[in-house]
């Protein structure tokens, strides 16, 4: 290839290249964040993560801390769905797979619904 292929492949490049974006000013920063966990975790576990999300973003972004909104979203376990089976009925097969430590056969039945 010639030398002038490579200067318009340079030029190209510069052409099409995206802006750096400006600093968003502090005073308008206004970052949301928002957590979408299983339901059941303590209350001062959920308190422990605000703090510390709202902590880490005032410390990396330099966001004003008044600015900060941190939302929980705490989904039922028959609401959340993975690989076509809800979190509900993934804890159920584990709950009656797992093998008592003393020793005693599973109460759950083979149906899975408590029957034996």
């Amino acid at each position: 290839m010639g030398r002038g292929h490579h200067a318009a492949a340079r030029t190209a490049v510069r052409r099409f290249a995206v802006p750096r974006p400006a600093a968003i000013p502090r005073s308008t920063a206004m970052p949301i964040i928002d957590v979408s966990l299983l339901s059941g975790r303590r209350r001062e576990d959920l308190q422990r993560l605000i703090h510390a999300l709202h902590e880490t973003t005032v410390r990396v972004l330099d966001a004003p801390p008044e600015s900060i909104k941190v939302l929980i979203r705490e989904i039922p376990a028959e609401h959340w769905g993975s690989g076509g089976i809800t979190m509900a009925e993934k804890r159920a097969a584990a709950q009656r797979h797992r093998p008592d430590p003393a020793g005693r056969p599973n109460p759950v039945g083979e149906s899975g619904d408590g029957a034996r």
